[in-house]
């Protein structure tokens, strides 16, 4: 299912979410300042091989209409999921460099989620206590007629 066959609500939502994602991601980015009612914070990889290969864009995680970031946003919308008690972040920067770990210990996480390997291993090595689901993208591609468990785990999570 592509974002074309999202109703005009649904659209819209998607396009709230993003929006709402980026501000939170580039307010931490900027101020390291994160707003009180984020308390699940989600770890991805790194930005996509066709992000922009440059640090002055804003990288934010799986903004994208296209991908593994649009598959993770159309399931967001189809759950009824918004991003008010989201924060993303990304483990790598979109050259590979660790992210900072500030993050980590900026406030008291309800609960951190790691999507794959690579998100998992940098929690480890800073010490950070996780749940790990599939990379979108490997879900995507081997389980796709399962549903996506980060979906289920947000919902119990925001009631």
């Amino acid at each position: 299912m592509s974002f074309a066959s999202l109703t005009e609500i649904q659209k819209r939502q998607f396009a709230r979410n993003c929006v709402e994602r980026k501000m939170a991601f580039t307010t931490w980015v900027n101020s390291k300042s994160i707003q009180p009612e984020k308390t699940i914070l989600i770890v991805g990889d790194r930005p996509g091989p066709k992000a922009p290969q440059t640090d002055d864009y804003h990288h934010t995680p799986f903004y994208s209409k296209k991908w593994s970031g649009g598959w993770l946003n159309k399931q967001l919308v189809l759950a009824g999921i918004d991003e008010t008690h989201l924060m993303w972040i990304n483990s790598a920067t979109w050259d590979g460099v660790p992210t900072n770990p500030d993050i980590l210990t900026a406030k008291k996480w309800n609960i951190v989620i790691a999507l794959g390997n690579n998100a998992a291993k940098w929690l480890s090595s800073n010490g950070v206590g996780y749940s790990k689901i599939d990379h979108p993208q490997a879900h995507r591609r081997f389980k796709t007629k399962e549903e996506y468990p980060l979906l289920r785990l947000i919902q119990r999570l925001s009631a």
